[in-house]
């Protein structure tokens, strides 16, 4: 009380204090504003979206082939996020899905740095990382080992330090702020700078984005489009990803609502409200945020009471993107570079040669190398095995990447190497 008196005396404020006995006090604090300028604010809502607008957007600025890093988090759009910013910068980019995947990982890879997210079922980020600290066949000991979170609360940094992290980052992930922390990580001879010069057909695409391509009330293309570098391919990336995890997303939250999971049902949602500000949804992952706050408060009328909302904007949301997708989407089709060069004559590719270029292939699909992927496609679709065409098969991989389906698509690798 104190404290607080002493601040408000210093900005010539006072406090109002009304208090009832068995039912509780209410404070309120009164400060003097004076008009810094009579001129009306305007839209600032506007303003709001210029400034998102003008913000000098992420652009590699190194490359480091030789480095080699490792992406832990249970959610594929946030993997998708992560190596999509730092497509350009070479670096070898492993991912896994879980702590038990990242405990495999280090014991057969070694990585100059390793990326952890904090809430994932079975071993969160904190107890994988404790895991590591004692396994002896651990090949990344002296790794930093960074925090990812989409919890923003003030003493996080103290936090994550406290468990033994060497950092920690914030998501939706800021490409600039992950620039910042590989060069401080990443070994400084394996580090090589690159020209910062802007790309000139960004900004443009970014313009034509922005002014042509809407989302719908509840998403802000601009903001979305700040998280994944600028960048609209990457962009379309995460709207697709996004649009075709939301479906089982909801329905696993609504199992986990009957089933009255709480612990479940606030991993899940926790998860919608990163995925969602990263693609500029900022309602539903507000939504999502006061629903995990419930569910870690156990406050289960809140819960009751806001679920069937939360659920219904999702699915508008979906059905947005969806629509979207369907008039704007123009990722990268790997069947239509199949099909552009029909007069190069076909060649008859040997046994181990194929085993590897399908290993390679499952590998770079494995860590989201999905542009390296296609190349691989590409020159596969030309050649024949044993006399027969190798191209309907690998369109087959093609049409499940262009759907990010791809569990199936390395299925589908999978089912080709063992019929060699």
């Amino acid at each position: 009380m104190n404290i607080t008196k002493s601040l408000l005396d210093m900005m010539n404020g006072h406090l109002i204090i009304k208090s009832v006995y068995g039912k509780g006090s209410v404070f309120t604090a009164k400060i003097p504003q004076t008009v810094v300028s009579h001129e009306a604010i305007g839209d600032f809502q506007e303003q709001y979206e210029k400034s998102i607008q003008q913000r000098k957007y992420y652009k590699e600025s190194f490359i480091a082939p030789e480095g080699r890093i490792l992406i832990v988090d249970d959610n594929v759009m946030n993997l998708a996020v992560v190596t999509g910013l730092l497509k350009n910068t070479e670096l070898k980019i492993d991912t896994a899905v879980s702590g038990r995947e990242c405990l495999d990982k280090i014991t057969k890879n070694v990585y100059h740095i390793i990326f952890m997210d904090h809430m994932m079922p079975g071993l969160d980020g904190v107890e994988t990382f404790e895991c590591m600290k004692s396994m002896n066949d651990n090949l990344c000991k002296s790794a930093p080992v960074i925090a990812l979170t989409a919890n923003a609360i003030s003493n996080a940094k103290k936090m994550y330090l406290d468990y033994g992290f060497s950092d920690y980052i914030s998501k939706p992930i800021e490409g600039s702020r992950l620039e910042r922390l590989l060069i401080k990580y990443l070994p400084p001879e394996i580090v090589h700078k690159t020209s910062e010069l802007e790309n000139q057909n960004k900004e443009l695409n970014k313009e034509k984005t922005i002014l042509e391509k809407q989302l719908g009330d509840y998403i802000n293309v601009r903001m979305g489009l700040s998280y994944s570098g600028e960048d609209i391919e990457n962009y379309h990336a995460l709207l697709k990803i996004y649009k075709n995890i939301g479906r089982e997303s909801m329905d696993k939250i609504q199992e986990a609502y009957e089933d009255e999971d709480w612990n479940l049902y606030t991993t899940l949602v926790h998860a919608v409200k990163s995925t969602s500000l990263g693609i500029g949804a900022e309602v539903l992952s507000e939504k999502a945020r006061l629903l995990e706050c419930a569910g870690q408060s156990n406050d289960k009328a809140y819960i009751l009471h806001n679920h069937e909302q939360l659920l219904k904007l999702y699915e508008k949301v979906v059905s947005d993107i969806a629509r979207y997708l369907e008039r704007f989407d123009k990722n990268l089709k790997c069947n239509e570079n199949i099909d552009i060069r029909q007069d190069i004559p076909e060649k008859e590719i040997e046994k181990d040669i194929l085993k590897d270029l399908l290993m390679e292939l499952d590998e770079k699909i494995s860590n989201f190398e999905i542009i390296e992927a296609q190349k691989i496609i590409k020159e596969l679709s030309y050649d024949t095995y044993k006399g027969e065409q190798l191209k309907p098969y690998i369109k087959d991989i093609c049409e499940k990447l262009e759907d990010f389906e791809y569990e199936e698509a390395k299925r589908a690798i999978s089912i080709m190497l063992r019929q060699l």
